[in-house]
Order: structure tokens, then C-alpha cells, then sequence
């Protein structure tokens, strides 16, 4: 990850081998801060590229380079129409085990430094794509904790530069990228297997006592048994006329992220149970994490989602959820969670049980 611009390493054009300049998939990238640290857009020379730009024509080296922005650099377009494919190591060195392991498999693979001058590129061709794509899905990739791989649905930087530290087992010949698909195996392997449904008891471990505190409220509203994945009809769910609720004179002054129903809410497990049901998607970050391109938007969506089957049990239980889910990074600090769950509940305007009271 890049954190300073002016600390972002220029393209060494001499060290990217002259077979790859030649394919007609190159873009460039400029940098951009943004939440205190450097994204890098995507660009043709100065104009920002938009939507599935990775499936637009590409140009050859020659002429990214020619174009190429103010500390900025070039890209390498993936996508399902080409076989390039690349492993992403980040705060990697020359002797680091983790790159080790993958030119033990893929011993010819051609490797750079990534323009922050920490991580590692290690590049290939990925033949048969197909047969990673996930059901559901329109790219291929996953984000994981040791490997990131990417074989479609973005562009990857290319600076030229080798390691500092030369690894022992690398030294690039030849005219073309080998195959990467050992190595990608390999990665795919770490990939935490999602679980078909859910235990209870799995879901239940996972959740501190905190998140029972909101069961305590109590009223005649009907609520869903937990047994099965919801209807359509679930989902309609509106509060019953005769419900009674406190009037705005008698209410206790709250603040935003402390207003809840009136309603008697399942436990938060159950409650999940039903949700990794009703959305596989949901299920799908719960137990695997990352796979947009866009991390912070997915861990937004993520937050968006627990609001609507949540909320009733307020921020703090949908932050708890958010920590123990596989999209809960560390690195991002201990303001990010907390931030994220609390501008997706800016957008809730009603939940699995119905609209709040305000």
C-alpha cells in the first residue's frame, strides 16, 4: 500500500521484458490520497477511466509510456480475454518464504517490486480462467491474508524494478510469461471453504454477551421463527396497526445509534442464520472476505446489509459481527469499523422487521 507520492517508484522501462511491451493491454494509473492514503486510478494518460474498464482495448507500452501522468505510472489490464494473471505479496523481500513458495512452483515467473517499493508482483498466464470463476460471479481473484491474485476485473501496476535482494531461485530467461496456475492452486488452497449452512452453535461462539443486552425489551409485536430460509413475504414484514409505542413527548431523549424498535428482537444468531439464507452474498463476506475490487465499498455493502437485518440491535452489535467476519482487517485501524458501520446506518431506513421510529 502506498502512503507517501513522492516515495512511488518510476517505471524502469528497461526492466520489463520487451515480449510483454509488445501486447496491446497496457492503461496507465495516477495517484490519488484519499482517506489518508494513495489509491492508484485508473487513466488513459490524464483521463480517468470509469465502470469495467478492464475490458476496454488496452495500448501498447510505447504509447502508455509516452502518456504516462505526473507520478504516475503504467498498468497491466486483466481480464477474462487475455491470460495474464499476477500475485500480489505485500511488505515482501527477496528471501521472504512466502515468495519462496511460489518460484519453487513457478520458477520462471517474472517479478517486481510494486510501486510503493514493498510488496511483490510475481506475473504468468492463467490458460484455463474459466474454471475459477465462482458461482455468482463475473471475476476471478481472491484477497487473502499471506496472497492476493488477480486473474480479471482490474489492471495491475508494473514498475519494472527488481528486488533489492535478488531471490536464489530467480533468474528471468526466455520470450514468454510461464504458467501461473500452480501457484494460483496454491492460493486457492488458503481460501477459507464457506460453509454450506451455518451451525448455530459456530454462529453463537462467535458473539460476546454485549449483543443479548437489546433482547431485553419486550411487547406483543410477532416475530419470525428461525427455522428455514425467509419468503418474500418475510421481507414485506410491517409492524401490526394495533402496536403501541411511546409517544415522542415520553420517549427518553437517545441519540441516533441508540434508537431501536419496540419490537422483542431474535438473538443476534439467529437472526444470521436467516440472513446467510436469504442472502448468499452476505454469507459470502461473512465466512470468505474480499473479493471486489473496491475493499472499503465492500465492507461498506457488508455494513449496509447487517443494518437491514440488524439494526434493531443497534451499532455496536453490527460492529462485533463486522470484527468476527473474514473482511475485518487489522491494518485499516481502530477507528475504521467502528466509522464504516456508522455511516452505513446514515442509509437505514428500515429492516427485516420493519421502519424505525425515529
Amino acid at each position: 500500500m502506498i502512503t507517501d507520492i513522492s516515495k512511488i517508484l518510476t517505471v524502469n522501462a528497461d526492466g520489463i521484458p520487451g515480449f510483454l511491451k509488445s501486447k496491446p493491454y497496457w492503461i496507465n494509473w495516477k495517484p490519488v490520497c484519499a482517506d489518508g492514503k494513495v489509491k492508484k486510478l485508473p487513466t488513459y494518460g490524464e483521463a480517468v477511466l470509469r465502470g469495467r474498464y478492464w475490458d476496454t482495448s488496452g495500448r501498447t507500452f510505447a504509447e502508455a509510456f509516452r502518456t504516462m501522468p505526473e507520478q504516475g505510472g503504467v498498468s497491466l489490464l486483466l481480464s477474462m480475454e487475455n491470460p495474464l494473471a499476477c500475485i500480489d505479496i505485500d511488505d515482501c523481500n527477496g528471501d521472504d518464504p512466502r515468495l519462496l513458495k511460489i518460484l519453487q512452483l513457478v520458477p520462471n515467473a517474472w517479478h517486481e517490486l510494486s510501486p510503493s517499493g514493498y510488496g511483490v508482483h510475481v506475473w504468468g498466464v492463467l490458460p484455463d480462467k474459466k474454471s475459477y470463476l465462482l458461482p455468482g460471479r463475473n471475476q476471478i481473484g481472491y484477497h487473502g491474508n499471506e496472497y492476493e491474485w488477480y486473474g480479471s476485473g482490474r489492471a495491475i501496476t508494473v514498475t519494472g524494478h527488481p528486488l533489492k535482494e535478488p531471490t536464489p531461485l530467480y533468474y528471468f530467461r526466455g520470450n514468454c510469461l510461464p504458467d501461473l496456475t500452480p501457484a494460483v492452486s496454491f492460493c486457492e488452497s488458503l481460501r477459507p471453504k464457506m460453509k454450506e449452512k451455518p451451525h448455530r452453535e459456530n454462529i453463537s461462539a462467535a458473539f460476546s454477551d454485549e449483543l443479548t443486552e437489546s433482547a431485553c425489551l419486550k411487547n406483543s409485536f410477532t416475530t419470525f421463527s428461525d427455522a428455514g430460509p425467509c419468503s418474500a413475504a418475510d421481507l414485506q414484514f410491517s409492524l401490526p396497526d394495533n402496536s403501541t409505542t411511546l409517544s415522542t413527548a415520553t420517549q427518553p431523549a437517545k441519540t441516533f445509534f441508540q434508537k431501536s424498535l419496540s419490537t422483542a428482537p431474535l438473538p443476534v444468531e439467529s437472526i444470521l442464520q436467516k440472513a446467510f439464507a436469504c442472502d448468499p452474498e452476505l454469507q459470502r463476506m461473512f465466512y470468505e472476505g474480499h473479493s471486489w475490487q473496491d475493499k472499503s465499498r465492500e465492507d461498506f455493502s457488508f455494513c449496509c446489509r447487517l443494518w437491514f437485518w440488524l439494526g434493531s440491535h443497534g451499532a455496536r452489535a453490527i460492529e462485533t459481527v463486522f470484527e468476527r467476519s473474514a473482511l475485518y482487517r487489522r491494518s485499516k485501524g481502530a477507528h475504521y469499523v467502528g466509522l464504516t458501520v456508522r455511516n452505513a446506518g446514515k442509509r437505514w431506513d428500515g429492516n427485516y422487521y420493519g421502519k424505525r421510529f425515529l
